[in-house]
């Protein structure tokens, strides 16, 4: 029904030669039997509303009923059109005729969610719980989607009173995420931490588990409670990338650089991922400790002589302090030790801090 006016349009420049052929069959009560007539003004209002012409569209419907009143498509194409045309009470009439017909379980739900709808419209305030109500009494999965479209019109509180997270754990993670976010809106933010904590834990996905930790991040600080969430950290035994990552970040937005410094110090280097221990030695710098920053930066070039991204980190630092000399010192030791993929990655690495000039010096 969407194709084909489209296709008409972009054929012949209009739909007139779509309504002539539909109007012929429609106007054909000798050759064609009641329903085919019906199901003719049915595709031609479907049609018309397509193009905006709503108007026009509505008497197509209506002549579809007049053909054939049992006609269920043209039932349920009326009563969505005078629907979207704001005709209230012709529209709860329209879609009551419609669910008397139809056997299908999905078209009935989305028929009854958009009947409820229009009873919250109708009656005002006495009219506010009229979805809610009617999702009550719904299986958990019809459940959900009400309560999505409880979340679309601004009442987080009601959806999270009808939604049920599912029990495999990647639709579960989304489901946490989802639940975090109207936690939020509601504000719920303790709740909202603990939904999205327990989003993170269950989630097979890095971004997933990203997001989750920052609606956490967020619950916390609403709730003024951010040291209970470095309480959840210190509870895990396998911290994933992202634990560490946002650990770090809770860590700094809480001043508490010191504790962090310890987390780098008391770990083994396989314990942490390198790209959050580098991370962690910003925090010495942070601290006021950067004797110990660049002592614990010549460690790592020490025992890891070929990892670019120790050298890389320790030039920016020393740049940043004026110090270009330190900063190409920084890489003294690496053409020995580096394989030719290492020498590629240091030659860009010194690009991206602007010593390209230095790096057939450094002979990298």
């Amino acid at each position: 029904t969407c194709a084909l006016p489209i296709s008409c349009v972009a054929e012949h420049g209009s739909l007139a030669p779509l309504e002539e052929r539909l109007q012929s069959l429609i106007e054909d009560e000798a050759g064609n039997v009641a329903p085919r007539r019906a199901a003719a003004a049915t595709l031609l209002g479907h049609a018309r509303w397509r193009l905006g012409a709503l108007e026009s569209a509505q008497e197509a419907f209506e002549a579809a009923l007049e053909a054939d009143p049992s006609a269920l498509q043209a039932r349920v194409g009326h009563a969505r059109l005078l629907d979207a045309l704001g005709e209230v009470e012709a529209a709860q009439a329209a879609y009551d005729l419609a669910l008397d017909g139809v056997t299908d379980a999905a078209l009935e739900l989305e028929l009854r969610i958009a009947r409820a709808l229009l009873a919250m419209d109708a009656k005002g305030a006495e009219g506010q719980d009229a979805l809610r109500t009617f999702a009550e009494t719904l299986r958990a999965e019809d459940r959900n989607r009400a309560a999505v479209v409880l979340s679309l019109l601004d009442r987080p509180a009601d959806a999270l009173g009808l939604f049920e997270p599912r029990e495999e754990p990647k639709l579960r993670a989304r489901d946490l995420l989802r639940v975090a976010g109207w936690q939020l809106r509601a504000d719920q933010p303790e709740e909202a931490a603990s939904s999205a904590w327990e989003s993170s834990l269950v989630a097979t996905l890095g971004r997933e588990r990203r997001q989750a930790l920052a609606l956490c991040i967020e619950g916390h600080i609403a709730a003024g409670s951010l040291d209970a969430m470095l309480e959840r950290f210190a509870g895990l035994e396998q911290p994933s990338v992202e634990h560490q990552e946002a650990w770090n970040e809770v860590l700094r937005q809480t001043a508490r650089f010191d504790e962090a410094i310890a987390r780098l110090e008391a770990a083994a280097g396989e314990d942490i991922e390198p790209e959050v221990r580098l991370e962690l030695l910003e925090m010495y710098r942070e601290a006021g400790r950067r004797d110990a920053m660049l002592a614990a930066y010549a460690e790592l070039v020490r025992t890891e002589p070929t990892r670019v991204l120790w050298r890389s980190g320790l030039t920016r630092v020393l740049l940043e302090e004026g110090d270009r000399d330190g900063a190409l010192a920084a890489w003294e030791g690496f053409e020995e030790a580096a394989e030719p993929g290492d020498l590629l990655e240091g030659a860009r690495a010194l690009a991206r801090v602007g010593l390209s000039e230095q790096i057939g010096r450094a002979h990298v």
